[in-house]
C-alpha cells in the first residue's frame, strides 16, 4: 500500500514538473519569436559583390592574421554592406574589429530588441 501511495505522488510530480516545463518553453518560444520578428521587420538586406578590393582587403587580412580566418568574409561583407552594428558570439572576432559598432547576441537583444 505505501509502494502505491509513493508511485502515484511521484507520478503526480512529474505530470506536475511536465506541465510547467512545457508552459515556461512555450512562453520562451513566443518570446524567441517576437525577438525575430522585430529583427525581420527591419531588416534592410544587402547584396555584397565580392570585388577585388574586397578580396585585397581580404588577403591582407590573412596576412596580418588580425581576424580569425574562418570570419573575414563575415566581417568584410558587414564592413562593405555598411552595416550599422555587428554582432557575434565569437568574442575574438569581435575584439579584432572596431570599424562599426560589435556586440554579443545578449547584448544586442538587451539594447536593441527588449520585449516587455
Amino acid at each position: 500500500m505505501i509502494l502505491k501511495s509513493n508511485l502515484q505522488s511521484k507520478s503526480s510530480f512529474l505530470k506536475n514538473f511536465a506541465s510547467k516545463f512545457y508552459e515556461s518553453a512555450k512562453e520562451f518560444r513566443i518570446k524567441i519569436a517576437r525577438i525575430v520578428d522585430r529583427i525581420w521587420q527591419n531588416l534592410n538586406c544587402v547584396f555584397v559583390p565580392e570585388t577585388d578590393e574586397l578580396n585585397a582587403e581580404a588577403e591582407q587580412i590573412i596576412a596580418n592574421q588580425s581576424i580569425p580566418a574562418e570570419d573575414i568574409f563575415i566581417y568584410l561583407t558587414a564592413k562593405y554592406g555598411e552595416a550599422d552594428c555587428f554582432v557575434s558570439g565569437n568574442r575574438e572576432l569581435i575584439k579584432a574589429i572596431a570599424d562599426f559598432p560589435c556586440f554579443t547576441p545578449e547584448d544586442f537583444v538587451q539594447l536593441f530588441l527588449t520585449i516587455g
